[in-house]
């Protein structure tokens, strides 16, 4: 069989399976408490993605864009952001929203079709 191409993924592990850090951290990883705060907002966003998708499908709400999976990208990205920043989020943005403000009931409500969300 003739192979028409190859590749490599490279990537950096700092943690093993068990936990145990496998190359020295990176500076934003020092400040525990901020890794703890990052890590509440991901759960809580997890929390509130299942929680939704169960409204969906049970017609309490419609449309719903699931940010299942992109916990980390939101909080990473709520948690480096300055006051003064803007945010234009599209429709899988809800956790950087909340992150900024915004409450998980107005977040409902606009999936929900209320114009107060």
């Amino acid at each position: 069989m003739t192979v028409a191409a190859t590749f490599e993924i490279r990537f950096t592990r700092y943690l093993d399976p068990t936990g145990r850090e496998t190359a020295p951290l990176p500076s934003f990883a020092a400040d525990p408490r901020a890794l703890v705060s990052d890590y509440r907002a991901m759960v809580f966003m997890r929390a509130l993605d299942a929680k939704a998708i169960a409204m969906q499908r049970t017609g309490q709400i419609g449309t719903y864009a699931s940010t299942l999976g992109k916990e980390a990208i939101d909080a990473g990205i709520g948690a480096v952001l300055a006051p003064n920043d803007v945010v234009l989020p599209s429709y899988r943005e809800s956790g950087i929203l909340m992150l900024r403000g915004v409450s998980p009931h107005r977040t409902l409500l606009y999936w929900g079709g209320d114009e107060r969300g």
